[in-house]
């Protein structure tokens, strides 16, 4: 740990020892859920019924989140923990004054997996596990500025106006048809397939345009900028870490093969293509990844 990082994060780092805030958490829940609704209606400006309809949809998982996770006690309330990362958002916005940056809504949840997200219109998800896996305060700017990025250039707000394109167009091919040609629209999946793909490849760029812009709100706090490449290298290998750990079908024949039953090996096999029969372009599954994300 570098002697110029606060003590705070070496705190935070450590044991958790959750003191809460004034408020308790049913008193939070009413409050957040009132602001939700709130900024609900500040951003409910879309062109028509299908981008309104998921745009409601996104603000309703949203709801449904803090509901399960405040009555869980998912969220950690700790008022160490929330300053710190106040404070951190503060620190950007200030070094950043020519780029207009609203105020968040940040929820910290307790998940040792290394994560934060941009719900988008301010809203922020940050697992505890990034105090666990980054080694100081600069590394955790770095992600927290990625985030930003997402949220100023309003990805979650492109994304919606995608999927409304998506399901618009599938409907007018979807009443084209006749019913008796329900069967092809089985058969020749391609076309649909193919632009969930195209989205997904959008998804991607995006992750590259975020980092970028994430890179130069970084840069303007003056912090070390090897830190910003070590904070993606540390979640990489946390990710191919993850990749690795398998479980040796062993286990599955120890576990199963009880009172008689004999474990079908066909049950563990899993065909290559097997969720992709029928489908023509195979060639872009293969090379597709799900590691979207650096």
């Amino acid at each position: 740990m570098k002697k110029l990082i606060p003590f705070l994060f070496t705190l935070l780092s450590s044991v958790l020892v959750f003191s809460q805030t004034n408020l308790n958490s049913d008193a939070l829940k009413e409050r957040d859920l009132k602001t939700l609704k709130a900024v609900q209606n500040k951003y409910n400006n879309f062109n028509n019924r299908f981008e309104k309809n998921i745009y409601n949809q996104h603000f309703t998982r949203i709801e449904n989140d803090l509901n399960k996770n405040y009555k869980k006690n998912f969220f950690i309330l700790d008022n160490d923990y929330q300053e710190f990362i106040k404070n951190c958002f503060q620190n950007i916005k200030d070094a950043n004054k020519s780029i207009p940056l609203e105020s968040p809504h940040f929820y910290i949840l307790k998940s040792n997996v290394p994560n934060a997200s941009s719900l988008g219109f301010d809203y922020y998800m940050i697992n505890n596990g990034l105090f666990q896996l980054f080694d100081n305060e600069y590394q955790f700017a770095a992600v927290i500025t990625h985030e930003i990025a997402h949220n100023y250039l309003q990805h979650l707000k492109s994304e919606i106006i995608q999927e409304a394109e998506f399901i618009q167009d599938f409907k007018k091919e979807y009443r084209s048809l006749k019913r008796s040609d329900l069967i092809k629209l089985i058969k020749s999946q391609d076309e649909v397939i193919q632009k969930k793909y195209d989205l997904a490849n959008q998804s991607r760029k995006k992750e590259i345009a975020a980092d970028s812009l994430g890179f130069i709100l970084y840069t303007q706090l003056n912090f070390p900028k090897s830190e910003y490449l070590n904070s993606l290298k540390k979640l990489e290998e946390f990710d191919e870490k993850i990749k690795t750990t398998t479980i040796n079908d062993s286990l599955y024949y120890q576990t199963f093969e009880v009172n008689g039953v004999k474990l079908n090996p066909k049950w563990l096999k899993l065909e290559k293509n097997e969720l992709f029969s029928g489908l023509s372009f195979t060639e872009h599954v293969n090379q597709d990844s799900v590691s979207t994300h650096p």
